[in-house]
């Protein structure tokens, strides 16, 4: 019988492609190329998280300059609404003030008046009384009676009413008390009104 000589299959020689499939199969399992892409995409994360931390400290910084803004111009406008309510207050106060002056020279009318007229010497204490009252309850506001005869004409505190011929000795003072003057504290309430000298 004749024996058929069997060949043995020889192992095919890979390809390039299937090489580099090998080679792609093996990166996929090597330790080291996932530790890589692990590290890389931390490193990504890393880096997102540090551009957000960023922009919130931008935020968180812009918010502060604001509110540290606003807070100023609050201030601002509480000393804005406390000077202008102190100066209603005052204008208010010297309002008042004036109004009782009105009726403190209705008191010193009358009271000359009395006295012209040769009233009843009661009635001239009376009112003598009222008004001496009436000035300390004004002392008490810090209002007082500001002396005008004889003084040099000042033109912060007199209001000049008429010019009166005099010799010169009295030339630019007071010579005659048309209304009485009165301050408050330091500052004019209220002028004087008054007749000052000049030359003849």
């Amino acid at each position: 019988m004749r024996q058929i000589p069997i060949r043995r299959a020889q192992p095919r020689a890979q390809g390039r492609d299937e090489v580099a499939a090998a080679r792609v199969d093996t990166d996929e399992v090597d330790p080291g190329v996932a530790d890589n892409r692990e590290a890389e995409g931390l490193r990504e994360e890393v880096a997102r998280l540090t551009r957000l931390l960023a922009e919130r400290d931008h935020q968180a910084r812009l918010a502060a300059t604001q509110a540290h803004y606003g807070a100023e111009e609050v201030e601002r406008a509480k000393t804005r609404l406390r000077r202008d309510a102190e100066r209603e207050i005052e204008r208010t106060k010297r309002g008042m003030l004036n109004g009782f002056l009105e009726v403190l020279d209705d008191l010193d009318r009358a009271l000359e008046a009395a006295r012209q007229a040769t009233a009843d010497e009661a009635v001239v204490e009376g009112v003598t009384l009222v008004r001496r009252r009436f000035l300390a309850k004004l002392g008490e506001l810090d209002v007082t009676h500001a002396p005008a005869m004889g003084e040099l004409f000042d033109p912060a505190c007199h209001e000049a009413v008429s010019a009166v011929p005099v010799g010169a000795a009295e030339v630019g003072r007071v010579v005659a008390v048309v209304r009485e003057g009165y301050r408050i504290g330091e500052q004019v309430l209220r002028p004087a009104w008054v007749a000052v000298g000049c030359a003849r």
